[in-house]
């Protein structure tokens, strides 16, 4: 016999749903990775006390009412708050050696008894509605929570039930023990509970990761699949269409979560006329509106991330700053993610951008980092200077850190001391002597690397060049027979000799120490669905012809459910490398401009980043709209 599921305990209790509803909504949790229930929830096919009521005989859980609920002070604390937000589940009382525990879905059992093993502790379960759950949640502080309205009678965590004859002693186990005042009452049978009159749906969001499969420690594990966009909105659409203070904790990890699966590197969000408005940018495009999201509370969601970030909940005429740590499931197994949130007041409201980084990546090396032959072969020989300063300059999120690790990762050894001044650190290495640099405390870049001459460096990786001190202390180090690597906000290389001249290094110093220079971009990779270009464009001719550009062809985007019909899956770097020869450097001490010094440098070998664009573009790697949408036509 098929074993009982969902859809069999709703026919029981007298649940039928059109064809069509079904199907769609077997098909969306499927595609989600999302429990059927829920869906179902999702969709006002069912109501929240029903889909209870059938968890409740499904799988023999005591469902629990609001009016007999009531939290013990003893048992607050007894979980960590990150357990009980992302599987949400909550204490609620103490008795004797046993720890009860609310839940408020199936996957919540797993994650209770996982959590049993962990602590080697004894679990009682029961079973609470998915807004019940929320409001528990929603009022729990961090920390021992402080003491609830207590009942009349002392210690009692629930009300009496309303009939004392429907108790029943749950099943016995070893040692079993009457079970006293101060526990919870045990289960009416689901025939002697009274049925909920018909309300509308009010749905929470899905448990965090709630795909229904077993992880093998009893916790759920995060589905890795696609989402389409229109399921996507739907799910989202029918939480916060619903939503209320009670369910934005789950609103907003269910979007952390979708953009850490969707590998997103920043995420916006943002308020208009028809409510909030989610976009996430994904391989360097910002994507089309994603989730358009019920208004109701659309406010709700930037505070939780301003309470996220530690940020002034009640400031909100003035930019705010700040950070938190977040655990996200990925690939089978939890990750660690910092996310950088930036608060700006609009004529409509708050704005949220918040920046995904993954808290313990690895750096990657030179060979790694999927450069074109020609650009790793300039920047390996640079990066084995014995000395002198090299800079990469681009855009925010261009991958210039990530570039200056590489170099590290290619000269470090156990023979040579390697300082790091970061702010904030982005790649830890035990090898590395790193300091995190903090303004507000006075710990400068300009004050720590003052510092890091006295400590008999071999090689300094400064996070980035962005005042006169710093830029200054540099060049003095890198005159002084030290390796200096740092970044440097410039348009293109040859605009890093008159950045720093601006910044009141002096053009001998910067003749005598800079050693190059490179500027990166990060293009969109086409996806393996490419095919053959229908156009090559004059521009491209021309490049091939004036920079002997090898033979090749060219391909553009497809589409496929792989690349989600973009054509494109990830990125890869295109870069220009700027090395200081005798003719540019007396380009630099006559005091040419920056237009003279590039003219030069391209008299002397210098190829712009255009010609390793273009270079991609004729091995396959990207396509031509896309150089043109990052760097324009202009060689």
């Amino acid at each position: 016999m098929a074993e009982r599921n969902i859809l069999d305990v709703l026919a029981e209790m007298g649940k039928t749903f059109a064809g069509a509803d079904l199907s769609r909504a077997t098909n969306q949790a499927a595609s989600l990775g999302a429990d059927l229930g829920w869906i179902l929830l999702g969709m006002g096919l069912i109501t929240e006390e029903e889909l209870a009521d059938a968890y409740a005989q499904l799988h023999d859980l005591t469902l629990v009412g609001e009016s007999e609920m009531s939290v013990q002070p003893e048992a607050a604390g007894r979980i960590p708050d990150g357990i009980i937000r992302k599987y949400n589940i909550y204490p609620v009382a103490v008795e004797g050696e046993d720890l009860w525990i609310a839940v408020c879905n199936p996957t919540g059992v797993k994650a209770a008894q996982a959590f049993a093993r962990q602590e080697m502790i004894r679990v009682q379960v029961v079973l609470v509605t998915q807004s019940v759950m929320a409001r528990l949640i929603t009022g729990r502080q961090p920390g021992p929570a402080p003491a609830p309205a207590r009942p009349s009678q002392p210690g009692s965590v629930r009300p009496e039930p309303a009939a004392p004859a429907a108790r029943q002693t749950p099943a016995p186990q070893p040692a079993q023990r009457p079970v006293p005042q101060t526990a919870p009452p045990p289960p009416r049978p689901a025939s002697q509970r009274p049925q909920p009159a018909p309300q509308p749906a009010r749905p929470a969001a899905p448990p965090q990761g709630s795909s229904g499969a077993d992880d093998g420690l009893g916790l759920v594990e995060t589905p890795r699949g696609r989402t389409a966009e229109e399921e996507t909105d739907a799910m989202f659409g029918q939480m916060l269409a619903v939503a209320d203070e009670s369910a934005t904790i789950q609103i907003v990890d269910t979007i952390l979560q979708h953009s850490v699966t969707h590998q997103v590197s920043d995420l916006h969000v943002s308020r208009s006329d028809a409510g909030l408005v989610v976009r996430y940018r994904r391989d360097g495009a910002l994507q089309p509106q994603r989730l358009k999201l019920s208004g109701k509370n659309q406010e709700a969601v930037v505070s939780r991330l301003k309470v996220m970030a530690e940020l002034d909940l009640a400031e909100k005429r003035q930019p705010q700053d700040g950070a938190f740590d977040y655990i996200a499931r990925r690939e089978e197994r939890d990750v660690r993610y910092v996310c950088r949130v930036s608060i700006v007041p609009t004529h409509t409201g708050e704005k949220a951008c918040l920046r995904l980084l993954e808290a313990n990546a690895r750096a990657r090396s030179l060979d790694q980092l999927d450069l074109s032959w020609e650009a790793l072969k300039s920047i390996r020989t640079l990066s084995r200077s014995p000395s002198g300063l090299f800079l990469f300059t681009g855009p925010t999120g261009s991958g210039k850190t990530t570039a200056a690790y590489g170099c590290l990762q290619e000269i470090a050894n156990p023979a040579i001391s390697v300082f790091t001044v970061e702010d904030p650190i982005e790649y830890t290495n035990e090898f590395y002597y790193q300091v995190q640099v903090h303004e507000k405390i006075g710990l400068s870049f300009g004050k720590v690397l003052r510092s890091i001459l006295r400590q008999d460096p071999d090689v300094i990786l400064v996070g980035e060049i962005r005042d006169s001190e710093t830029a200054q202390i540099g060049a003095q180090a890198a005159q002084i027979g030290r390796l200096v690597i740092s970044t440097i906000h410039t348009n293109d290389a040859p605009g890093t000799i008159t950045r720093l001249a601006d910044l009141g290094v002096a053009r001998y110093a910067i003749a005598s120490s800079l050693r190059g220079a490179v500027a990166i971009r990060l293009m969109r990779r086409l996806c393996k669905c490419k095919r053959p270009a229908s156009h090559v464009s004059a521009e491209l001719e021309a490049a091939r012809e004036h920079f002997s550009l090898e033979d090749g062809e060219a391909f553009e985007p497809a589409g496929c459910d792989e690349c989600e019909n973009t054509g494109f899956k990830g990125r890869l770097p295109v870069a220009e490398v700027l090395t200081m020869d005798a003719k540019l450097a007396d380009a630099v001490l006559a005091g040419e401009s920056g237009f003279e010094i590039r003219k030069t440098a391209m008299e002397t070998g210098f190829q712009p980043l255009l010609v390793d664009a273009w270079r991609r573009v004729l091995r396959g790697e990207t396509a031509e709209k896309e150089v043109v949408r990052q760097l324009g036509t202009v060689l």
